[in-house]
């Protein structure tokens, strides 16, 4: 029997707020397979919290029962406008200074629960590609912190490599509910404003892995579902549902542009394939003007190895208050679809490790 080959998984983590939990039961299902290891990561928001989480301890799934059991606000749904115990208080603005407050929470106790539960040290040496994503509010660009940061790549704004909390802090700073978080004087939003799917920094990661026996794949988690349960009856549902169809079609306008990417590089390969197979004389003139026209951009199609791309899609309806909601009830639902959903995928072989 031939051995199997070498497969690098890279996930792509969401934004979503207590949608997060779905990304929670799925990851906590993956790590109990036992040659689940990814070697990159990309987050945003709620997704980069759950990053550093996973990253910065030795052991992932207990780490992640930790930060859900911080994040749960336990009574009704409502609740949860009151503050996080994990994550956020009310900001004493609102009530001393309401015309000039940037925010409605304030975010500390989010430092408190990364540092009880993300080691720096760990997080910066580990073999996993950690890339979290945030908005530059003055340049209006995604910037991105890691703990393999490429110096020649301006994309990345902490050239040393290292994460700080700040980092993940700023990439889940979303308006207007969080405030602002300066990263080295330059001051951030969430960066699920400019792209809530950040699987560039994901692909490109496995790019830099690749060999001829070395297969790619890559997982995103969808948390956003198109459908809701109830029609929109206060500001509140509004705003939510408003976040909710921008961000979940942001997703899919990003999925079918990997779509058409993967098709013309296929196209590039297949074309390459049947070049080798013509005349030597008719193949030596077609190369040459493929090369004359197009040869730097051939070459480096071709150069791609296939990403395999699996989406573990969060479908459950849900009220469009969903993203602010911690209350137990709509945190173990969605932890539980999300674990059973990836049971199925590993069952029917969508995934495998």
């Amino acid at each position: 029997m031939a051995k199997s080959k070498k497969k690098h998984t890279g996930l792509v983590l969401q934004g979503g707020g207590a949608l997060g939990a779905f990304e929670y039961g799925a990851l906590t299902r993956l790590y109990e397979e036992e040659d689940f290891s990814p070697s990159a990561i990309s987050g945003v928001s709620i997704g980069a919290i759950t990053t550093a989480v996973i990253t910065g301890t030795r052991n992932p799934r207990e780490n992640l029962d930790k930060l859900w059991d911080r994040l749960t606000v336990p009574g009704a749904a409502f609740m949860s406008s009151f503050g996080n115990p994990g994550m956020y208080t009310i900001n004493p603005s609102l009530f001393l200074f309401p015309l000039t407050m940037t925010s409605y929470y304030d975010t500390q106790l989010l430092y408190s629960t990364l540092g009880d539960l993300v080691d720096l040290d760990i997080l910066n040496n580990s073999d996993i590609e950690v890339v979290l994503t945030s908005s530059n509010i003055r340049e209006g660009t995604l910037d991105w912190f890691s703990n393999k940061a490429d110096p020649d790549d301006d994309r990345y704004k902490n050239k040393d490599g290292k994460i700080r909390y700040e980092h993940v802090v700023a990439s889940g700073s979303l308006p207007p509910g969080f405030p602002i978080t300066h990263v080295d004087s330059t001051p951030y939003w969430d960066g699920g404003l400019l792209s809530n799917t950040p699987f560039e920094p994901t692909i490109k990661a496995l790019e830099g892995m690749h060999n001829e026996e070395v297969d790619l794949e890559m997982i995103i988690f969808d948390l956003f579902p198109k459908k809701m349960e109830a029609d929109v009856s206060n500001m509140q549902m509004v705003n939510s549902r408003m976040i909710e169809l921008i961000f979940s079609n942001h997703f899919s306008q990003d999925a079918k542009q990997f779509d058409k990417i993967r098709s013309v590089q296929n196209l590039v390969v297949f074309m390459n394939e049947q070049l080798q197979k013509l005349p030597a004389d008719e193949k030596k003139k077609t190369e040459k003007i493929i090369r004359e026209e197009h040869g730097e951009i051939f070459d480096k199609v071709l150069s791609y190895k296939p990403i395999n791309k699996v989406c573990v899609n969060y479908d459950s309806p849900e009220t469009s208050s969903a993203g602010s909601n911690f209350s137990p009830e709509a945190l173990n639902h969605r932890k539980e679809t999300g674990y059973k959903l990836v049971d199925e995928m590993l069952t029917n072989g969508t995934l495998a490790f």
